[in-house]
């Protein structure tokens, strides 16, 4: 601490002494200490805890103030033991970036992409997964996006061995616990790597046309998969309105295409399909495996579990 400021906290305790003793009490022992905000919000919680926990006090004000904050200041907290709302998202963030990195082979891993925090994976048809909190439905959401680019999508159609149906399945099963599991097809627009547009399928249309046929898939592959150059926009939003007609919404689609690309500099688009896949891990289960749990590497019980769960996910799928 700098003088100024210390000078300053020694006058307001002498005052708070001061007052103890003018309302009959007996002047506390004080004594000045140096630390890092870290030892004095430890102290903090300690008061805090033996005084009764009361959130409505003004030290438990104080720390929900500091905890939102300055979470960097704070230690990672268990979700079991953080209320799962927006007001607590930067101390329910920490804990999700410590399990994507409990989650990788090396903790570095999770910053492999330019600050984005991701689970890097070693699959031809998908690369990364996602951690989320779902806070209407307090679930943690584990995301995966599979085909997304024309790479990818090739893989996915000609490199694994199983058909579409898991595309409609609802439900993954790991260690004996049943998931909710959802997945929704998309159309991508990327121009130097980066989304630009991202419309999901209408899913009844697509399961009426495609089903869990590869071929079918392989044929939309084949016409729109693709480097789409300016002069043959209107020839890629003739084949959405014609033979791709119902596929998605192109009352909300021309507009975004209109706004990002046709208004725009971009000379191209990359156009894709892919399908984003979410698992649901529910409030019980998280606490299941966080009862007694550690936070460390290689301790961590719902990061191993999440990490199987991105096993099983895959092998639904190829």
């Amino acid at each position: 601490m700098k003088q100024a400021p210390r000078l300053q906290l020694k006058q307001q305790v002498k005052s708070i002494a001061a007052e103890v003793v003018r309302q009959g009490g007996n002047l506390p022992d004080t004594e000045l200490i140096d630390g890092t905000w870290e030892d004095i919000i430890s102290t903090l919680q300690d008061i805090y805890n033996i005084s009764g926990s009361n959130e409505d006090s003004v030290l438990g004000h104080y720390l929900n103030h500091l905890e939102n904050h300055y979470q960097q200041w704070f230690p990672i907290s268990l979700l079991t033991d953080i209320q799962i709302d927006r007001e607590n998202e930067s101390a329910i963030d920490k804990r999700i970036l410590s399990l994507i990195k409990n989650c990788c082979e090396n903790e570095s891993d999770a910053e492999k992409y330019s600050g984005r925090y991701i689970i890097p994976l070693e699959y031809d048809f998908c690369t990364e997964a996602q951690l989320s909190m779902d806070y209407e439905s307090k679930r943690l959401m584990v995301t995966i996006w599979s085909g997304d680019t024309k790479w990818q999508g090739y893989c996915l159609f000609n490199k694994t061995t199983n058909n579409m149906s898991w595309v409609y399945e609802n439900s993954l099963t790991v260690d004996k616990l049943n998931l909710d599991l959802l997945t929704e097809p998309y159309l991508r627009l990327a121009h130097f790597q980066s989304t630009i547009i991202a419309e999901y399928f209408d899913k009844a249309y697509y399961q009426k046309h495609f089903g869990a046929s590869k071929d079918k898939c392989i044929d939309l592959y084949d016409d729109i998969t693709r480097q789409w150059k300016r002069p043959d926009w209107p020839q890629f939003k003739a084949l959405m309105k014609g033979k791709y007609k119902g596929l998605i919404d192109m009352s909300s689609f021309e507009p975004d295409f209109k706004n990002s690309f046709e208004s725009s500099n971009r000379s191209y688009a990359h156009v894709s399909f892919g399908y984003e896949t979410t698992v649901y891990l529910p409030l019980d289960v998280i606490s299941k495996y966080e009862k007694n749990n550690s936070i460390l590497r290689g301790n961590d019980k719902l990061a191993s579990f999440i990490s199987k769960t991105i096993v099983q996910l895959m092998k639904k799928i190829a």
